[in-house]
């Protein structure tokens, strides 16, 4: 079997209450602005606290995944801001039980089993979503990534017979 490797990284659409969060934390941040005058040493602190916030509230809401397969091994990490990387997970393809397409009724029997679920999509709804269920640290996981096509036809070289389109 040759190495395969393959990299893709995904742009994380945020959910619509991301918005009401960003804009309600800047008002809240600009009217702390103004009572500085009032409230000296509180208000400084006070825009201080929902200034930090408000940063920290883009950064989270900037991020996209990225998907590694090398050797087998499907890693994906979170890239938030550009700038910092958090590691989610690292992933056997080929102990791999069943791959499809979300709402696919080769997965459909499986989707009321009470399993830890990981949702690695760009959250632009099901369309190239794909459902991964595999053992991760003796126990099944279920996966949702979204492959592009040169990802997808990876794993398919790397689990042959466990990936299926429809």
């Amino acid at each position: 079997m040759e190495d395969i490797s393959v990299e893709q990284i995904i742009k994380v659409n945020p959910p619509k209450m991301a918005l009401f969060y960003k804009i309600g934390l800047g008002i809240l941040t600009l009217v702390s602005v103004f009572l500085i005058r009032y409230l000296v040493g509180f208000g400084v602190i006070l825009t201080a606290c929902f200034g930090l916030f408000l940063i920290l509230l883009w950064r989270y809401y900037d991020a996209e995944y990225e998907y590694e397969l090398v050797d087998g091994e499907l890693s994906i990490d979170r890239i938030m801001a550009k700038s910092s990387r958090k590691h989610c997970g690292t992933y056997n393809v080929a102990r791999m039980d069943i791959m499809a397409p979300t709402g696919s009724e080769k997965v459909e029997y499986r989707k009321h089993q009470k399993l830890k679920t990981s949702d690695y999509s760009s959250n632009k709804g099901d369309d190239g979503c794909y459902v991964l269920y595999l053992p991760s640290n003796n126990e099944m996981v279920r996966i949702i990534i979204q492959p592009d096509e040169r990802m997808l036809a990876a794993i398919k070289a790397v689990a042959q017979g466990k990936v299926y389109d429809r």
